[in-house]
């Protein structure tokens, strides 16, 4: 990990994975855990939205981690396609740095950090931080938007979810699902 030093003093540790999954997230932390006694510890990754309005750069954040990856089963459908039930474990997480994200994003202040930090990502390469293709008659046309803080519930799964089946195996474990990762439950 990388150590600094943070703004009022205290010290900042900064760990990468270079393997996805929560095996190597749990085996980060525990390591983590054995060098240092940190008071907090957040899981900075990238996941893959599951709702609509989601768009390519967006940050969510969570009060809760619905784990995903212990007590799984297999079963058929009626039209016999295999389907994933899941029996997820709920994970909380400290109140108060949500109610932080929060009341930056909901400022009114011209210069709150959030403010700060969209109108950054709009400066950094004139704006173009996410893009999207869209394939028009005979030319590609890109578009470039400013990512957006979003709150909403982070499933955590082990594996990559690549079909629109298993999405929606996710999104029937319960209401304002946000996004899936693989390595929050770690």
């Amino acid at each position: 990990g990388t150590r600094a030093i943070g703004p009022n003093g205290e010290s900042v540790i900064i760990a990468v994975g270079f393997n996805w999954g929560n095996n190597e997230a749990y085996e980060i932390i525990k390591e983590l855990l054995s060098l240092y006694s940190p008071k907090i510890a957040i899981c900075i990754g990238i996941a893959g939205a599951i709702t609509n309005d989601a768009k390519l750069g967006d940050v969510f954040y969570s009060q809760q981690i619905v784990d995903l990856t212990q007590r799984t089963k297999l079963e058929q459908d009626k039209s016999g396609r295999t389907r994933t039930k899941f029996d997820p474990e709920l994970y909380n997480v400290q109140n108060y740095l949500s109610k932080a994200l929060d009341r930056t994003r909901l400022s009114t202040k011209e210069e709150s950090p959030y403010k700060l930090w969209r109108r950054a990502c709009q400066m950094r390469n004139e704006g173009r931080l996410a893009g999207t293709n869209t394939s028009g008659i005979g030319r590609a046309n890109t578009y470039y938007q400013s990512p957006e803080a979003r709150p909403g519930k982070i499933a955590s799964t082990n594996a990559v979810l690549a079909d629109a089946n298993a999405i929606e195996d996710v999104r029937a474990c319960g209401r304002k699902m946000a996004c899936v990762d693989t390595e929050s439950a770690g």
